[in-house]
């Protein structure tokens, strides 16, 4: 889905002139970051690998000190009275399977430029995506962005896409081979919600589940925010091919309570190709980015892969997420927003989808169901979700019948 970003402010890159160790993975498939921005120095784990070339090099520089944000206590936000707080972590195999390289041309007027995120004209983009389940006991919870007219200090209004986000959710860094920094995303502001069902832990379907206007992750629900969206990437325009390595930290602040902040990191590597295409990224993909102005459900750029489920082979299976119709199917909808499910495990084209719809037919509704297709042969499939008009925000929580 698209929910729009929007950078704080405009970072100086800090420069690391030593490197002396690798990320190290972590059971969640992350990496431990030996310090946090609550910490006096980010050392260690900001040098993502060692090279006889960088040693004997001044060592990093403390960063501040972590101070909580004016008005919103250290573990204030975000826990439910009475239960345990959440656990928020980052789906590191989706980040770094999700990479793709972009160039794109910016207008002086676009949103990326105005919320600081790239520069006007050609820039060359790093894009991925986010994904932060909450596999911890307890909903993470922030409730309505508004409250008699005013906003909390933990939102703040996106003025070029209209609605509110929750402050300094994520930041992103790529370094090279000896640990400096060499590009940075922005300490962005999320609107945070229920975008997929995961389930973990047996945890259930929520009821009403959290969206823009009232916040939160669920217990056994992630956010995810696709490498499609504004501001999504890291800008390496002036950035050589070669090996770097992908840093993405979120609730830097601690602003909301978990049960461990020590898993709110991942670190990924990443190949940055020559533009002359010595490695092309691959054709007819339809999670890479679409063009300006691509639309309807036979385009093949501009998905995002909601998940792969089973069915018994030769069964009729119904996927959708419109509660206009009778019976419902789903739980959410917003936008219009398009299904397309494809055989097994990947993501498919348009022409080797078993089906793909734009809407329900229930009525005037644009949510979108599938209905009636036949369950493969190997007994899974997989549930793509686009909007209509690439770029434009939509929502899609699936049911199944």
């Amino acid at each position: 889905m698209n929910r729009w970003l929007r950078s704080l402010a405009l970072l100086t890159p800090l420069t690391f002139v030593a490197c002396t160790s690798d990320p190290q993975p972590t059971a969640d498939g992350g990496a431990t970051d030996a310090s946090t921005d609550a910490a006096p120095t980010d050392a260690a784990a900001d040098r993502p690998a060692d090279s006889a070339a960088c040693r004997g090099l001044e060592s990093v520089p403390p960063i501040p000190a972590f101070v909580p944000r004016e008005g919103v206590p250290v573990g204030a936000i975000g826990q439910v009275m009475g239960r345990p707080p959440g656990n928020l972590q980052i789906n590191q195999p989706r980040m770094s399977t999700s990479v793709q390289f972009q160039r794109r041309t910016f207008a002086e007027n676009s949103c990326e430029v105005i919320e600081g995120c790239t520069m006007p004209g050609s820039r060359r983009l790093l894009r991925f995506d986010l994904e932060t389940p909450n596999n911890g006991e307890g909903d993470m919870y922030l409730g309505a962005p508004t409250a008699s007219g005013r906003a909390g200090p933990q939102f703040e209004w996106a003025t070029c896409h209209r609605h509110y986000h929750f402050i300094g959710y994520a930041d992103y860094r790529l370094y090279d081979n000896c640990g400096t920094e060499v590009g940075r995303g922005h300490k962005q502001s999320f609107c945070l919600e229920d975008s997929r069902y995961t389930g973990n832990g047996g945890s259930p379907r929520a009821t009403t589940p959290y969206d823009c206007s009232n916040q939160g992750i669920h217990a056994g629900y992630s956010d995810v925010y696709s490498r499609v969206l504004d501001c999504q990437f890291v800008d390496v325009t002036d950035v050589p091919p070669g090996t770097y390595y992908l840093r993405a930290r979120i609730n830097l602040d601690r602003t909301v309570a978990e049960s461990n902040y020590d898993d709110n990191v991942a670190v990924v590597e990443v190949t940055i190709p020559d533009e002359n295409g010595t490695t092309p990224t691959p054709t007819n993909n339809p999670l890479n980015a679409c063009s300006l102005g691509e639309q309807g459900p036979d385009r093949d750029c501009g998905w995002e892969m909601e998940g792969t489920h089973t069915c018994t082979p030769g069964a009729r299976v119904s996927v959708g997420c419109d509660t206009t119709c009778s019976p419902s199917i789903g739980s959410n909808c917003q936008g219009d927003a398009m299904i397309r499910i494809c055989p097994g495990t990947g993501a498919c084209t348009g022409q080797n989808a078993i089906v793909q719809s734009d809407n329900s037919g229930c009525g005037s509704s644009l949510c979108p169901v599938a209905r009636n297709f036949v369950c493969p042969s190997s007994g899974r499939y997989s549930v793509l979700l686009g909007t209509y008009a690439s770029g434009s925000p939509s929502a899609c929580i699936i049911g199944i019948q």
